[in-house]
């Protein structure tokens, strides 16, 4: 079956994501999934195209997503990365699906960040800054508001233009909700309960000076854009998944010489209840996903059974 990004869009609600997501953070925590290290190829300083894999057997299915990413792209009105993604039937190996993986990363990404705020942030947070106003920014905070009853957005980004693209879209989605422009990234972090900090940048825009008890603070590029001394200043440093993002954060995600024992914890064990995320109210936790294969897997299994069910997708011969 090959499954449009339009599709995908149309057949995955919010709500219904999240629950996805988050059950799938929960089979990592349990040893339920398997989770190879993704491998990688440049074509140039500016590239490079990765193959994340993974496999999670309460769902029965095996998948990988070719993700490529290009950073000069959006200088000429392309996208900054594609991707695709094909599943695989767990106990047969039986093809099932050629999908858009682009769309998929989008939401999943806000969503493991949502559901590791569920977690690790106050209960009663009710300010969400973001630095960064991309595609990212968006899916942050579909997923946040589903999750939490945010009152007020803050909101940074050096391009005044996608900065105030994304407060005038969004103003007319989340009507409930205040949006800020702020004029940088230090006010944007100022009296705000969850922070996201989801840019392109390759040097730190977010200082741990910047930081207030009891905030809970998510990179989603590791350490590339965020201060290294981050991960001294929280109490609690949470990653995705140990092995990968040490390799990563050590490597593309911040080059930076992290020592295994700082880490806290990965999010599957605090869902699964393995691990204590927030432990105080005055607590600062940092979460710095570097991307699940298991979950970009899961979230396409959710729209191949949806499209299945509801006759929607193309099948097409091998």
């Amino acid at each position: 079956m090959w499954l449009s990004s339009q599709e995908i869009l149309e057949l995955v609600d919010t709500n219904s994501l999240n629950s996805t997501v988050e059950d799938t953070i929960r089979y990592h925590g349990q040893g339920l999934t398997s989770l190879p290290s993704e491998t990688s190829v440049s074509w140039d300083a500016d590239s490079f195209h990765i193959t994340k894999i993974g496999a999670v057997r309460p769902l029965n299915v095996v998948g990988i997503k070719w993700l490529t990413t290009y950073r000069n792209n959006p200088n000429s009105g392309l996208p900054l990365y594609y991707a695709v993604m094909v599943l695989n039937d767990g106990p047969t190996g039986a093809p099932l699906s050629v999908m858009d993986g682009r769309l998929i990363s989008d939401i999943r990404t806000g969503s493991v960040s949502a559901v590791a705020a569920k977690y690790l942030a106050r209960k009663d947070s009710r300010t969400i800054g973001m630095i960064g106003a991309g595609n990212q920014a968006r899916s942050h905070l579909n997923a946040m508001a589903s999750i939490f009853s945010l009152s007020s957005v803050k909101v940074y980004d050096k391009n005044l233009d996608a900065m105030r693209t994304f407060i005038s879209e969004n103003q007319s989605r989340f009507t409930n909700l205040s949006f800020e422009e702020c004029s940088g990234a230090k006010e944007a972090a100022k009296d705000t309960d969850i922070i996201v900090v989801a840019t392109i940048d390759n040097k730190p825009v977010f200082s741990a000076d910047w930081v207030q008890d009891g905030s809970c603070i998510i990179g989603i590029t590791g350490f590339r854009d965020l201060d290294p001394k981050l991960r001294h200043r929280a109490d609690r440093f949470f990653v995705d998944d140990r092995s990968n993002a040490l390799r990563l954060i050590r490597t593309n995600y911040g080059r930076l010489d992290i020592d295994e024992n700082e880490v806290t914890g990965e999010i599957g064990e605090v869902v699964a209840g393995k691990v204590t995320g927030r432990t105080k109210e005055s607590d600062v936790t940092l979460f710095t996903p570097t991307g699940l294969g298991i979950v970009d897997v899961a979230v396409a299994k959710l729209a191949f059974d949806r499209a299945r069910n509801t006759g929607r997708g193309v099948w097409v011969d091998l």
